[in-house]
């Protein structure tokens, strides 16, 4: 190897091994030092989450007390009475949120991670067509750890009604040192009034499938099968799921009840 060509490597491995460690690092401090900045005049973030809520939901939407916004190293928002305003009459809210609290690491806010620390929302009210085809009331939703007889594991869980109805719903986390994750593969429990169904939520890049579908009616179970939940990016309606979500009359969905055990 000549003598230029190790002078070259030599200035590319200084460049790799120590300038761009560097350069990495003063920025990330100016950054933090920014955002450190930023979390001490709370009514402008107030005003540009209202903003971006707006955007992200092309309605007017307000909230009425930022009690806690934090950055790094965490990223934690505890918000008191957010509202969404119909899209032709602002005077009607579709969305009311009486409380929510969202921590989650200051990484997921740039890579996508999936990953949350903790989470908390009380009383959501939702006008039907808002989040369902139905009118949602969430009285609580949170992470709860179970320690068993019956379950063991952390679970998103949710309590509230769906269409006038009693709903219970749960869904399974991979639990962390110091956070939880979704998996690619989420067991879940959805109950409206006396309908239940349980199974894994599978996601790939255009489809969803619902695998070890077990549907009932208080004592009366169908047998696991497997359905399509999003198929080329669109919902599939023939599944259990997607019937009690969308269906008035609950009891049009006994159909999928016929393979009984």
């Amino acid at each position: 190897m000549s003598e230029e060509k190790r002078v070259c490597r030599r200035k590319l491995m200084k460049l790799i091994f120590f300038r761009i460690p560097v350069i990495l690092m003063i920025i990330s401090a100016i950054l933090i030092a920014a955002l450190k900045l930023v979390e001490r005049y709370p009514n402008p973030l107030r005003q540009g989450f209202e903003e971006y809520l707006s955007k992200a939901t092309n309605r007017n939407a307000t909230i009425g007390t930022l009690e806690e916004i934090k950055f790094f190293p965490n990223f934690v928002i505890d918000a008191r009475d957010v509202t969404i305003h119909n899209l032709h009459n602002a005077a009607v809210i579709d969305l009311e949120i009486e409380k929510i609290n969202i921590n989650s690491p200051f990484s997921s806010m740039f890579f996508n991670s999936k990953k949350i620390n903790s989470f908390f929302l009380e009383n959501l009210h939702a006008n039907a067509g808002m989040i369902g085809p139905k009118e949602i009331f969430v009285s609580s939703s949170e992470i709860i750890n179970k320690n068993g007889p019956d379950q063991y594991g952390s679970f998103l869980v949710v309590n509230g009604t769906y269409g006038g109805k009693k709903v219970y719903f749960e869904a399974e986390l991979e639990a962390g040192k110091y956070n939880y994750s979704v998996p690619s593969k989420v067991p879940f429990s959805l109950q409206i009034g006396q309908y239940q169904v349980n199974a894994t939520l599978n996601k790939n890049f255009t489809s969803v499938r619902l695998e070890n579908t077990v549907f009932s009616k208080s004592a009366t179970k169908s047998k696991a099968k497997e359905y399509n939940l999003v198929q080329k990016s669109k919902y599939q309606l023939d599944n259990p799921l997607s019937c009690v979500w969308t269906e008035e009359k609950l009891d049009s969905c006994d159909k999928y009840l016929e393979n009984e055990n």
